[in-house]
Formats: structure tokens, C-alpha cells, sequence
């Protein structure tokens, strides 16, 4: 019942009107995503909610550590009853179903039906495109932009919600638990996050500049394969194997050269980090001794501190993977609103109607053609075909 439900707050196939994507990718973005704003928010809410549960668990650990400092074994239970109730209520109960719903909304509601709304909403907007867009183009290369802007785009929302809003939420977590303890241990944190914005402002955009090259290198390898199976009989009558071939090695060549220039920029923020979290651990955990040795902080805040920063170290890098992944995202988005959203050459008159057809006449009227000016095929020809 509750899958289902879910399932069903998206309908792909709802019915819309037929227009023009936008052509600028943060307004294509807002243009897709305005419709589940609401879903977004609930989602965004319940990954903070799991997010400030989970801190308040390395809160109470640390508490836990200096109850049983403090109290005898015989007495600890009676002592503390309320704060493990409340530690029982957050760990057990809130924070796995703000986590499961939040998760829910993403992989049954997000994942699919945002997804697929957005490729069925771009081919009919495609599909509506002239004769000569088409005849311009890699059949295979256009589908597989509808096919991947629709992917792309809910990976780049998913991957705000899961990665980047999970982060802010740590930090300001974290920022509030180091006041509260003592604040110079928010140097290293603090140096930390400056890093780590400094990668994400100088580092990532340039993944997303090489993700759309990768993307258009992706959708013309995709559309060399899928035109050549498609012509296959013109292939076989008119070509050979070995020239296929080098068509489509061509195609893979630029495709590994490509990736491997995006894998350059991955490996050196990987790289980065390392040393980043490294350092962050050390300076952590010295801090931390040096406040206890001068009795400003209890060895629970030496646990909850050291706990959170190791906690960060193991998130930090699958989220640097989520942010490289956004702007990855992005940049395929970029790539395939360029295809996607041009403008319909061939359009009604003001005012058309509805084709009516009385009888199955077929009139040629001084039709022309040409490859250009200079070789003209067709000049002039007029052909009438009456009805029956």
C-alpha cells in the first residue's frame, strides 16, 4: 500500500501541453522541476530530520561515555533513565523512518517518474520537429539525448538531496556540537569546509565542461552504432565491414579520450581530499587531547568530536563523488538541451485548422529541387492524381 502510493504521486503520462523546453539549462531545470516542488521540499525535510538524528546519536555516545564516568553501575540505569529513552526514540524510531520515507520518496517517486516524465514530455516535443531536423542528424544521437536528459537531470536533483543537502546538515550539526563543547575545535572543520568549497568552486566546474564534451562524444558513438544497425541493408550493399569499422573506431576513440580527460580532474580531487581528510583527523584529535589535558572537555566530547570528524572523513568522499556526479549531471543536461530545445522550423500558419479531406486528390504544383543552386533535380514539376 505505501509503495504504491508512492509509486503513484508521478504519472509520466499525465497529460501536458506540447511546448518548447527552455534553452537555458537552470530554467529548463525549474521548468521540469516546478510541478513536484512540493515532493522535493517533503523529501529535502525528512533527509534533515534523519540527518540531525544521526548527530544526536554521536551526542548521546559521548554522553553515555561520561554517565558511566559519573554514575555507579548499580545506579546508571535509575539515573539516566530519560536520556536513553529519548536516545531509544530518536536511534530506533525517528531516524530509521524519516531515513526509509525519505528514501521511499526518492526511489519509488523520484527515481522513475520524474525521470520518465521528463523523456516522454521531450519526444513529443522532438517528434514534432521537421523532416530536416532529422534528416541533419544521428537518428540514434538524438534519441539517446531525450533518452539521457531525462536520467541526468533527476541524477542532479537526487544527488542535492542525497550528497550536498546531507553535508550542509552534518556541518551545521557539527558546528553546533563544537560550540557547545568548545569552539576551537572548529578549526580544523572550519578549514576544512573552506577546502572543501574552494575544490567545489575551482575543481568541479571544470567536470561539468568535461562531462558535456563526454556526453556529445557518448550520444555520436551511440548514434554511429544505431545508424549503421538501421541502414544495415545500404551497409551491406554499399560498404564494407572494415569501413564500418573505422567509422564507429573513430567514434570510440574520442569517447575514450573524452573520459580519460574527465578521469584526469576526478583523480586530482580524489587526491586532494585525501591530504584534506588526513590532516582534518590529525588536527581533530589534537585539539581535542590538548583541550582534555587542560580539563575544558570531558572524554565524551573527545568521543562525540572524534566521532563525527571520522564519520565526515567516510562521508567526504562518496559526497565529493555525489557533487562530481551533479555536475556531471549538469553538463549531460547542457548537452542534450542543446538538441532538444531548438526551435520548430516548419510550424502551422496563425489561425490553422484542422486538416479536412474531402477526397484523395494528390496535386503537384510547380515543385522544385535541388542539392544546391548549381545542380537542380526536380524544376517545375506539376503532376495531378484525381481522386480513385
Amino acid at each position: 500500500m505505501f509503495y504504491s502510493f508512492l509509486e503513484r504521486l508521478i504519472d509520466p503520462l499525465a497529460r501536458h501541453k506540447v511546448e518548447q523546453p527552455p534553452a537555458s539549462v537552470r530554467v529548463f531545470f525549474f521548468h521540469y522541476l516546478r510541478p513536484f516542488r512540493g515532493i522535493l521540499a517533503l523529501t529535502l525535510v525528512l533527509s534533515a530530520i534523519g540527518a540531525a538524528a544521526e548527530i544526536y546519536i554521536y551526542a548521546f555516545l559521548g554522553d553515555i561515555v561520561d554517565w558511566m564516568g559519573e554514575s555507579s553501575r548499580e545506579d546508571f540505569l535509575s539515573e539516566h533513565a530519560g536520556g536513553l529513552v529519548l536516545m531509544l526514540l530518536i536511534a530506533g524510531l525517528i531516524r530509521p523512518l524519516s531515513m526509509f520515507a525519505s528514501r521511499g520518496l526518492i526511489n519509488l517517486t523520484l527515481v522513475p517518474g520524474l525521470t520518465n516524465t521528463i523523456r516522454w514530455r521531450n519526444y513529443r516535443y522532438v517528434l514534432r520537429q521537421s523532416l530536416d531536423f532529422f534528416q541533419n542528424d544521428f537518428a540514434g544521437r538524438v534519441a539517446q539525448k531525450v533518452m539521457q536528459t531525462g536520467h541526468a537531470l533527476r541524477e542532479a536533483i537526487v544527488n542535492v538531496v542525497d550528497g550536498v543537502g546531507l553535508l550542509l546538515f552534518y556541518l551545521v550539526g557539527i558546528f553546533y556540537l563544537f560550540i557547545e563543547m568548545d569552539a576551537r575545535l572548529l578549526l580544523p572543520v572550519s578549514l576544512w569546509a573552506a577546502c572543501y568549497l574552494l575544490i567545489i568552486i575551482y575543481m568541479v566546474p571544470e567536470v561539468r565542461r568535461r562531462s558535456a564534451a563526454l556526453s556529445e562524444a557518448n550520444s555520436s558513438l551511440v548514434g554511429r552504432v544505431v545508424d549503421s544497425y538501421t541502414n544495415i541493408s545500404s551497409v551491406k550493399l554499399f560498404a564494407h565491414a572494415e569501413q564500418e569499422d573505422r567509422f564507429v573506431a573513430d567514434g570510440i576513440a574520442g569517447h575514450s579520450a573524452a573520459f580519460q580527460r574527465l578521469m584526469r580532474i576526478i583523480m586530482n580531487m580524489t587526491g586532494t581530499m585525501l591530504v584534506m581528510n588526513t590532516l582534518l583527523i590529525i588536527g581533530t584529535a589534537w585539539i581535542s587531547i590538548h583541550l582534555w589535558q587542560q580539563a575544558l572537555i570531558s572524554i565524551g566530547d573527545i568521543a562525540i568530536a572524534n566521532g563525527l570528524i571520522i564519520r565526515v572523513n567516510q562521508m567526504s568522499g562518496w559526497i565529493l563523488r555525489t557533487i562530481v556526479s551533479l555536475f556531471e549531471n549538469i553538463g549531460t543536461v547542457q548537452n542534450g538541451v542543446e538538441t532538444i530545445s531548438r526551435d520548430t522550423t516548419v510550424q502551422d500558419k496563425p489561425g490553422a485548422t484542422e486538416l479536412q479531406v474531402s477526397a484523395g486528390e494528390i496535386r503537384f504544383d510547380s515543385v522544385c529541387f535541388a542539392y544546391n543552386t548549381d545542380t537542380p533535380v526536380i524544376r517545375n514539376l506539376s503532376l495531378s492524381i484525381r481522386p480513385g
